[in-house]
This record gives structure tokens, C-alpha cells and sequence, in this order.
């Protein structure tokens, strides 16, 4: 049994009572709120006949004394909810966490979690919870006459129906208003991350129009869904106040046949209201409850998805040996294979290039190898053991990665440096020097507590791509993936990276760096090309290979030939 799927069933389990004290909570208050009536007919039937004060004083403090009871309780009730939302919130919040980082959901699983929180903070639960004493208070007013009985249950089988009916009215739409809002916040990100180029583009107008449309459509599904509940609301508002006179004018009618008494009459306009109203009250809530209905099974999805195990044994930390077997890449999306049949090893003290054109899945196979993506076949081990069953918070303690489009999370530079992980800051200092940033951090406004994860204009291209090295080598890992990492270094740049790669594997680490520069992967122990869906070991590039551990203390950017050079430059 998946163990978070159990943990998520657990707390569903401990739910359950507080909600059962919270029905029996509403079985009070809606028989203390009985006791309006009750005081209608003492009222008119028996003080004004009698004309005593003393009945008056007495029957009117036992109802305030009821209603006072009643609001204590509908105040704990209120409590009691707000508080287990709070408390289910507290308790999927992390491991909804973990299972979304695997995912890649991790807002939509968040905006879920707060649609079922939000569900408790409001009015529409407590209407379920009052609903099922609309029957009682029906009954009561049969107690009083059958005929205001009959009006009272027509009226709620025609509010029930009216809800059963604007549900599947506005259902459709309101998936299709929900996939559209999806796909607007979407690409307001994509805009957002994008705006230089939008602005250096002169996209502005274009871009303008473009969402125009995208609004106007998904404005429109909007306008369906909300024209359905609208009409409900009126239609049921209606049908609530006209019950409520046909009720008032039967009432009447059996005064004045002497078969009901005045204070009855009262009562029974008041029963009827109380009676409706929960009904009334779950036409304006069937979209939340639905909504968060839903967004608990996706939960219940996610968690039942999530491998997490919490009996894993950590592993004793990798020399860095990676082997890949049968490896193959297909998009989700369904479209052409990309790569299959990969297979390859990595020794440790090695440092291997990845090359090949464009679109030839460089990228794919390295967050493959990083246990970020996972293959469509095949298995990828880490000394020996398969990286698809190896937890990424322990796994991760032993990999360096750097992406190729690199971005940082909200926190300290310290933070994204030492991966959220509590860490001593000589510890955070030394994979700053590793990268060669450490004097680059220093400089910034407030140095290593500069805020990232937002504007981050603060940073160049350049230092961004050292701030990733520097989190990747943080914690001496075995093994450094990375995916161009030198993109938008200059040559000293480049440099640092060449060294930082020797002394890596000149203390054991195994590298992977997918690269175009005939500078870094002339150097490489081995150099793989992976073209046409294939991947094959090039072994010889018509030249002298330079050693990456050869005498002293190896090989120079000057030592590259001056044409090489050139064409590195050009490219």
C-alpha cells in the first residue's frame, strides 16, 4: 500500500469525528431555534388571551435563553470547522509538498488544498449540516395542518430540483471557465518571464490583441456559467417568497374557519423559512461544494501517486559511477520518440561531454540522469542502484545539477546556494569560492542575503549560471550534471568552469556537461554524441586528446589552438 495514499486516508480518519460532533451540534441548534415557534403560538394563543405578565416574562426569557444556547453552539460549530480546515491544511501541506515536486503541479496542488480549507471558512458546509432537519421542520408543520405541510415539502422538492438542474446547466461551462483560467495563468507567466523580449521585440500590440481573445473566450464561458447561477438564485428566491405567502394565506384561511390559531399562523411562516432555507442556501454553495469535492479526490490522486517512502533506508554515499541502460525519451504529449536504445557508463574520476545538435534530447537524458524526468523505458543507477526507487531528498545529497535555463526560488542567495538546507555558512562560502562567485556575492547590496526569486535583474546571465555551479558543487556531491553551464560565461568564465571540473574529478566526482565548445569537450575522458534518436561514443577527434589529468596541473584555455579558438568565438 502506497504510504502516503494510507498517511491521506489517516487523515480523512481523524476528520471524521469532528465533523459527526459538528452534525450533532446542528441537531441542537435547530432544535433550540424551534423554539421561535413555540413562542409565536404561546404568544398569540395564550399571553394576549390571558393578559398575563408574569407567562409573558417567563416564556420570553426561556426563548432568548434557547437562542443564546443555540448561537454559543453555532459559534463552536463555526470554530470547530474553521479549526479543521486549519488542521487539514497543516497536515497535507507537506506531504502534498513532496508529491507535487514529483508532478510538477505544485500551484494547482496548492490552489486544490486551499479550495477544500477554504470550504470550512464559510457558510456553505454548515447548509449541508442543516439540510437534513429540513424534514423535521416539515413535519412540524404538518403537526400544525397537513395542507401547510404539503406546501412546505412542494416548495423543497422544487428548490431540490431547481439545484439538481442549475448544476448540470452551469457544469460544462464552468470546466470549460476553469481549463481557460488555467491556460490565462499560464501564459501570464510565460509573458511574465518573457517581458525584455516582448518589450525588445516591440510585441506589445500584437501580444495585446492575442489576449484580448483569449479573454473574450474564456469570458464568455464565464458569462454562461454565471447567467445559470444568477437565474437560480432569483428563480429560488422566488419560489422561497412566494411559499412563504401561499403558507401566510392557507394560514389565514384555516384562522378564519377556526381550524388554526393565530399564533400558529406566525409559527408557521417562520417553520417555513427555517425550513427552506438550508435548501435555499445550497443553490448558492453547489459550485464550492463541487468544486472542493473535486479538488479533494485530485488530492487523493496526487498522494495515491506519490512513491514516497518512509521506511527508506538511506544509502551509503555513491562513488559517482552513473549507467544508463536502454534509455528512452517520448514526450508526453504523444509525439515522435526522441531518443531509445541509449545505454552508456561513467566512471568516477571521469569527466564526460554530451554533444549533438539541437533537438537531439541533450537535455531530456541529463534531467533523466538527474532523476528529474522519467523515462519511458530503461533504468538509470547511481553506483549500482536504480535512481527511480532512490528518494530525491537523499538521492540529491550526492548530485549536483545546473540547468540549462537557470532560475532561483524565493529566498536568500545563502538559501538557494545551500538548497534550503540548514547549513554552516563556511560550508556555503566554499561552493561559492568552488564557482568562482564568492567575490561576485560580496558585491551585491546585501551580499549573501540578497533576495532571489523574483525580479532577479539584480543578477546577470553570467552569475546566475556561477550561483547555479556553486549550488551544484554545494555539499560535495559524487557526481555534477550540467546542461551548457558555460552559455553565458566569457572565456574567464569558461576557465573557472574547466578548473572547477578537474578539481572535481581530480577528487573522485564523475561530470556530465552537455556542451558545443571543441575548448571543454577536448578535454573530456570520454565524449558521447547523441544524434538521430541514438547515442554513440566518439573516440577519436582527428587530433591529439588533451589529458584531463595529465602532468601538473593540467591543461590551459591558452593551450587550445589559436583556429579553435576562433571558432569557438564565432559560434
Amino acid at each position: 500500500m502506497n504510504t502516503e495514499a494510507s498517511k491521506f486516508r489517516r487523515i480523512l480518519g481523524h476528520a471524521k469525528p469532528v465533523l459527526v460532533s459538528a452534525m450533532a451540534f446542528s441537531l441542537f441548534i435547530n432544535l433550540l431555534i424551534l423554539s421561535v415557534p413555540v413562542y409565536m403560538i404561546q404568544l398569540f394563543d395564550r399571553v394576549l388571551t390571558s393578559e398575563s405578565q408574569a407567562t409573558l416574562v417567563i416564556i420570553t426569557g426561556g426563548v432568548l435563553g434557547a437562542l443564546l444556547i443555540a448561537a454559543g453552539l453555532e459559534l463552536a460549530r463555526s470554530r470547530m470547522l474553521v479549526r479543521l480546515g486549519v488542521w487539514l491544511e497543516r497536515r497535507l501541506n507537506q506531504p502534498l509538498f513532496a508529491a507535487s515536486l514529483a508532478n510538477g503541479r505544485l500551484a494547482h496542488n496548492f490552489r486544490d488544498l486551499e479550495k477544500v480549507r477554504s470550504l470550512f471558512m464559510g457558510n456553505s458546509l454548515t447548509s449541508v449540516f442543516d439540510a437534513p432537519w429540513t424534514p423535521v421542520f416539515i413535519l412540524v408543520l404538518f403537526s400544525l395542518h397537513p395542507s401547510l405541510g404539503w406546501i412546505a415539502a412542494a416548495g423543497a422538492g422544487v428548490l431540490g430540483a431547481l439545484a439538481f438542474v442549475t448544476d448540470a446547466a452551469s457544469r460544462r461551462s464552468h470546466s470549460r471557465a476553469v481549463a481557460a483560467a488555467a491556460g490565462q495563468y499560464r501564459a501570464a507567466a510565460a509573458i511574465g518571464r518573457q517581458r525584455d523580449v516582448v518589450a525588445g521585440l516591440g510585441m506589445e500590440t500584437g501580444l495585446s490583441k492575442w489576449w484580448r481573445r483569449q479573454i473574450g473566450a474564456a469570458s464568455q464561458f464565464h458569462q454562461s456559467g454565471g447567467d445559470a447561477i444568477g437565474l437560480a438564485m432569483v428563480v429560488s428566491r422566488f419560489v422561497r417568497l412566494g411559499l412563504q405567502i401561499l403558507v401566510l394565506a392557507s394560514a389565514a384561511h384555516l384562522v378564519i374557519n377556526g381550524q388554526l390559531s393565530a399564533g400558529a399562523m406566525i409559527a408557521a411562516s417562520i417553520l417555513l423559512s427555517r425550513a427552506l432555507a438550508p435548501v435555499e442556501q445550497l443553490i448558492g454553495a453547489w459550485r464550492q461544494l463541487r468544486s472542493a469535492r473535486q479538488s479533494l479526490r485530485r488530492i487523493a490522486e496526487v498522494l495515491g501517486d506519490s512513491g514516497a517512502d518512509a521506511q527508506f533506508l538511506p544509502l551509503p554515499r555513491p562513488e559517482g559511477r552513473i549507467e544508463a541502460t536502454n534509455l528512452r525519451f517520448q514526450p508526453r504529449t504523444g509525439g515522435p520518440i526522441v531518443f531509445s536504445e541509449v545505454s552508456f557508463k561513467i566512471e568516477p574520476g571521469n569527466f564526460a561531454a554530451l554533444v549533438g545538435p539541437s533537438g537531439a534530447g541533450k537535455t531530456s537524458l541529463i534531467r533523466m540522469l538527474a532523476g528529474a524526468l522519467a523515462p519511458a523505458s530503461g533504468l538509470v543507477r547511481l553506483d549500482g542502484a536504480d535512481i527511480a526507487g532512490w528518494p530525491a531528498h537523499d538521492r540529491g545529497r550526492h548530485v549536483g545539477y545546473v540547468p540549462q535555463h537557470v532560475e532561483f526560488l524565493p529566498g536568500t542567495v545563502a538559501e538557494n546556494i545551500a538548497r534550503f538546507e540548514d547549513a554552516a555558512a563556511d560550508h556555503i562560502y566554499e561552493a561559492a569560492r568552488e564557482a568562482g562567485v564568492h567575490g561576485d556575492i560580496l558585491r551585491l547590496p546585501e551580499g549573501y542575503q540578497t533576495r532571489l526569486g523574483g525580479e532577479e535583474g539584480i543578477l546577470s546571465a553570467g552569475m546566475r549560471q556561477r550561483l547555479a555551479l556553486a549550488r551544484a558543487v554545494f555539499g560535495k556531491p559524487a557526481l555534477l550534471l550540467l546542461d551548457e553551464p558555460h552559455s553565458n560565461l566569457d572565456n574567464d568564465g569558461v576557465g573557472d568552469l574547466i578548473h572547477l571540473v578537474e578539481r572535481f574529478t581530480g577528487e573522485g566526482g564523475a561530470v556530465l556537461m552537455a556542451t558545443h565548445r571543441p575548448s571543454i569537450y577536448v578535454r573530456a575522458d570520454q565524449t558521447f554524441e547523441l544524434k538521430d534518436g541514438g547515442l554513440t561514443e566518439i573516440r577519436d577527434f582527428g587530433r591529439t586528446r588533451l589529458s584531463l589529468h595529465g602532468a601538473g596541473a593540467g591543461p590551459r584555455l591558452a593551450q587550445i589552438p589559436m583556429g579553435e579558438r576562433l571558432l569557438e568565438a564565432r559560434s
